[in-house]
């Protein structure tokens, strides 16, 4: 599945989580909530780094969801996910910068852990063993807060790190509808970058790294 997507950075989260909300609320948009809580995020490679060089990436996604305090909006679905915890393997080709844009072509298997058959302790644990079987090593472990809308045209990834400014990731099929979305959501004014995290990390956040990022 082709995934292009921008970062927009220096977002003030509950303002743009009312944002959102509210242009669902209104009918302006088809606004779904599908998750919001823990991310913790594995990267594998094998021992020459041969995934990294080629600017791909090979991913295990633990979701872990956080209570909901609040209900949702009128017109703002709430999607079963929210409330499961759940595991994602994918393989990310990197397919370079497209106006502005990230382009990856996303390779994604998603298992809830109630459905999974588990060798360790979790899902994310067994699918760790098995790349370990494969031959792959775990390189990087970090942790993120996520809140993520499914806006119809486009997706919103509301990114919280330690230590970083949190940031929006919109990801939509061209960069033409990141740039309708960027206006729609009034986030024209804020610096927008198709860097990874780690390219971010290096520009804005050195000598911090991914491994820093835990909660």
């Amino acid at each position: 599945m082709l995934e292009i997507e921008r970062k927009i950075l220096g977002i003030n989260v509950r303002d743009l989580c009312k944002k959102i909300e509210n242009l669902g609320a209104s009918g302006k948009l088809k606004v779904k909530k599908t998750f919001e809580g823990l991310v913790r995020i594995n990267y594998f490679d094998f021992d020459n780094g041969r995934i990294r060089a080629k600017k791909d990436l090979l991913r295990v996604r633990e979701f872990v969801p956080m209570p909901q305090a609040l209900p949702p909006l009128k017109n703002t679905i709430v999607d079963a996910h929210q409330t499961l915890t759940y595991t994602e393997l994918v393989y990310k080709t990197y397919g370079g910068i497209k106006d502005g844009s990230k382009v990856f072509d996303e390779c994604e298997i998603g298992i809830p852990q109630s459905l999974a058959k588990m060798t360790g302790d979790t899902t994310a644990e067994t699918l760790k063993l098995f790349l370990e079987k494969l031959g792959l090593k775990r390189v990087v472990y970090y942790e993120k807060k996520r809140t993520h809308y499914d806006c119809g045209s486009f997706k919103c990834e509301i990114d919280e790190h330690p230590k970083v400014e949190p940031f929006v990731e919109i990801e939509a099929q061209s960069a033409v509808e990141i740039d309708h979305a960027i206006e729609v959501l009034e986030l024209k004014g804020f610096e927008q970058t198709p860097e990874t995290i780690s390219e971010l990390l290096e520009r804005k956040y050195k000598p911090l790294t991914l491994s820093d990022l835990i909660f």
